[in-house]
């Protein structure tokens, strides 16, 4: 396994990584090929005598040792590549004519330095590298045909001749496998880039087809929201209106005025929740909202809650009971908390009927305290369970046809989740409901 990984490495580091240009790296790996075969065809053609031979051989290492050097430490290939090619076609003619020919091996490595050109040079460069072979390999040829006494066959003995055929043999094959091999991982690694890049663009149009959805939806909501409110503000506010100019314009007897002015002051109470609570949502949609999380102590926060909604309950002769312990504290937003229990109390005023009751209270389970706010009204059907906590803006009405545009829960489980809490709830039609919120005990 360490050799298998060793061998790609040791190619990276001497063809060059991400840095270097393909065409810089096309022609390291050509030297690289290269002066591997001349340094194994190189003993061979000093073993035959062949001295022209390896003598340019000898020079064409030294050269393209320092062209490599330049490639693969400056980065300057492109007069090398020109080089390359010239001393390769250069020192196969000169082999040609000192070994034996088309009968010799020097026909075969020309395929291999074609192939070596087209492998790791520019398709624009293909038709100038056939072009060029053809006519040199079909001219060399024809002088072997015409003129052979040029061509002389050099083999000393049949052994010297087989001897120099299968090492050529053996160079070649060698060569075209590690050939063949570079460019199937190079297609490998090509099509699995071509794969991942396809496979994140469809993420990212997954991505923005749900964007898009969850952008209709926004919208959808906010023209729904806009709906209610030009309707459910547009009554309180007449009301309102039409209350001041009663009392202004003409003569009311003092009980009816305290009368209006109670219905005033819950009507107004009713329109600012509603506000409230729009005003969080736009908040939470346009910037989203961040939990600031410290210890805050239960009962100081339901009590706040209570000085704005007792008088409500007090208005329709509901009793709210504490039962809550007076060192619970939590780990929680103040605002965020305080909020979603005012929402729950005036959920729970709202649609219990006159004379009804409201518990709060809280338990312990675990690490966490359970902040249980329970009322005997009218309760829900289990299809109105599931939809609760849904952001489905519409108008509700309350026992005394208090109005409300069903966003107060949904905020609640969305501040409830900014606070490491959890939000549920319980209820049976007819026999009330019950809202537990779960959340850290501040240790």
């Amino acid at each position: 396994m360490k050799f298998a990984t060793f061998l790609p490495a040791l190619w990276i580091k001497l063809i060059g990584d991400s840095r270097f240009t393909p065409e810089n790296k096309a022609f390291n790996a050509i030297s690289i090929i290269s002066l591997l075969i001349l340094l194994i065809l190189l003993p061979f053609n000093i073993h035959m005598g062949l001295v022209p031979v390896w003598i340019t051989m000898l020079v064409v290492i030294s050269i393209l040792l320092v062209l490599y050097y330049f490639s693969r430490v400056h980065c300057k290939y492109k007069f090398g590549m020109v080089f390359y090619s010239a001393c390769s076609y250069l020192i196969l003619i000169i082999n040609y004519f000192y070994n034996s020919g088309s009968v010799g091996p020097t026909i075969y490595l020309f395929f291999l330095t074609f192939q070596l050109l087209i492998a790791f040079t520019a398709t624009r460069q293909h038709l100038w590298w056939t072009i060029t072979h053809v006519l040199i390999t079909g001219t060399l040829l024809a002088i072997e045909y015409f003129y052979p006494q040029y061509v002389p066959n050099t083999y000393k003995s049949r052994s010297d001749y087989f001897y120099d055929l299968g090492s050529s043999t053996f160079v070649i094959l060698a060569c075209m496998y590690f050939i063949t091999i570079y460019l199937r991982s190079n297609y490998d690694r090509e099509r699995r880039l071509a794969e991942e890049h396809s496979l994140k663009i469809q993420q990212q149009n997954t991505q923005i087809i749900a964007q898009n959805e969850q952008l209709q939806k926004l919208n959808i909501e906010k023209s729904k929201i806009l709906s209610v409110l030009s309707h459910d503000l547009r009554g309180p506010l007449s009301s309102i209106t039409s209350v001041l100019e009663l009392l202004t314009n003409y003569p009311i007897p003092e009980e009816r005025q305290k009368e209006m002015k109670s219905d005033l002051l819950l009507s107004t109470r009713n329109t600012s929740d509603l506000v409230s609570n729009l005003l969080s949502w736009s908040t939470q949609q346009m910037n989203g909202l961040q939990a600031k999380l410290g210890r805050v102590n239960v009962l100081q926060v339901v009590q706040l809650v209570l000085q704005v909604q007792q008088p409500l309950a007090q208005a329709k002769a509901i009793s709210i009971c504490l039962h809550i312990k007076d060192d619970h504290e939590v780990w929680a937003d103040k605002n965020l908390l305080e909020q979603s229990i005012r929402n729950i109390v005036n959920n729970a005023i709202k649609f219990t009927a006159d004379g009804g009751v409201i518990n709060i209270s809280t338990g312990t389970e675990g690490a966490r305290c359970i902040i249980a706010i329970k009322d005997n009204g009218i309760g829900m059907s289990e299809e109105q369970l599931q939809m609760l906590f849904r952001l489905d803006i519409h108008s509700t009405y309350g026992t005394n046809n208090e109005k409300g545009i069903g966003l107060g829960l949904a905020l609640c489980k969305e501040f409830a989740a900014l606070q490491h809490a959890e939000l549920s709830a319980q209820s049976e039609h007819g026999r009330g409901s019950t809202f537990s919120i779960s959340i850290p005990f501040a240790s």
